[in-house]
């Protein structure tokens, strides 16, 4: 394991990003996951202020669920990641997906999700949804533009169609991992940003 390199989930939540968690967590590789927001809430301030990101998070090496707090402004850190990319050479990015229409589904199942997204952006509640599909049509594109020519540092992971046996070989170059202790965790269940 090489101490610099660190490995970014830089897709949405709600695609698998626990699931991604407990991989790299079961390899013993140190990971961070949402934390009831305190990651993402400490990546806002961090680039509202000049600083690495991660700054106070850097024993980190797997980062998940860059959400902020409930209680705070949304805050999506997965849109950050040329900012990750710049801060931290050599690292690694994993487009966590999954097909949109499942997606916007898991997201719907969560009530208080939506009221807040609807709260933030000034949307009425049925139009929340159109926000997310332009949301996530846009940082799909983007991602995949900005990583076209590093594909060496890039991972488009469907949660659907792929499994272990994809994240343990992209990470293989520096770090080595068991491919069957990748399973999904936290299907239906209640979200957390």
């Amino acid at each position: 394991m090489l101490a610099n390199v660190k490995i970014f989930q830089i897709g949405f939540n709600k695609c698998g990003t626990r699931s991604m968690y407990q991989f790299f967590r079961n390899n013993n590789i140190p990971s961070m996951h949402w934390a009831h927001g305190a990651v993402g809430h400490d990546v806002r301030i961090n680039l509202t202020t000049g600083r690495r990101p991660f700054e106070g998070h850097e024993e980190y090496v797997f980062y998940s669920d860059l959400m902020g707090p409930r209680k705070e402004p949304v805050f999506e850190g997965h849109f950050h990641y040329k900012a990750f990319y710049e801060a931290y050479p050599g690292s690694l990015f994993i487009l966590n997906t999954r097909s949109e229409d499942s997606w916007i589904t898991s997201r719907q199942r969560h009530p208080h999700f939506i009221k807040r997204f609807s709260i933030y952006y000034g949307l009425e509640l049925e139009e929340v949804e159109d926000l997310w599909r332009r949301q996530w049509r846009a940082h799909h594109a983007g991602v995949r533009a900005f990583f076209a020519d590093k594909k060496d540092i890039f991972l488009e992971f469907d949660i659907e169609k792929q499994d272990g046996t994809a994240l343990a070989a992209f990470v293989k170059p520096y770090f080595k991992t068991d491919a069957s202790l990748y399973g999904h965790v936290g299907k239906a269940e209640p979200a957390e940003g």
